[in-house]
């Protein structure tokens, strides 16, 4: 039972560092689109 949990656990965590990692993409993208503008 406790390894079931587990597991969900570690899905649950490289889920929210995809998700982070998504953001900071988007985020690195916006930055140089206005980098380009100027």
């Amino acid at each position: 039972m406790a390894t079931i949990s587990l597991l969900f656990a570690m899905i649950y965590s490289v889920a929210n560092i995809d998700e982070s990692i998504a953001d900071l993409s988007i985020a690195t993208l916006m930055f140089f689109r206005q980098m380009s503008v100027y």
